[in-house]
């Protein structure tokens, strides 16, 4: 995910499509990992990122929007996974 942008200036093939693959593979693997609200915050993050790869490659948008959208996908799974038990662990210390 974090070459996608290199990719679609140089080549234009199926390789490109590659990291579109990926976002779509990690939507359904939220989709599939239902815990409770925060699913679906992360599918609101996830869905993001997907378009936002989307547009950079189908639109040749700078690779900023690209690596906004991946990062958003990188956020997606971390709210659905443990985000809120780090966060507890973090806050839940003396040092805080």
């Amino acid at each position: 995910m974090c070459g996608g942008v290199d990719m679609y200036v140089n080549e234009n093939n199926w390789v490109s499509y590659f990291p579109l693959v990926l976002a779509l593979i990690i939507v359904g693997l939220i989709t599939l990992n239902f815990r409770d609200t925060r699913t679906y915050f992360a599918l609101m993050l996830a869905a993001s990122g997907t378009i936002l790869v989307l547009l950079a490659h189908q639109t040749f948008l700078t690779s900023a929007y690209y690596n906004a959208g991946t990062t958003l996908l990188i956020l997606g799974i971390w709210v659905n996974g443990s985000f809120l038990s780090i966060f507890k662990k973090i806050f839940s210390t003396k040092y805080f």
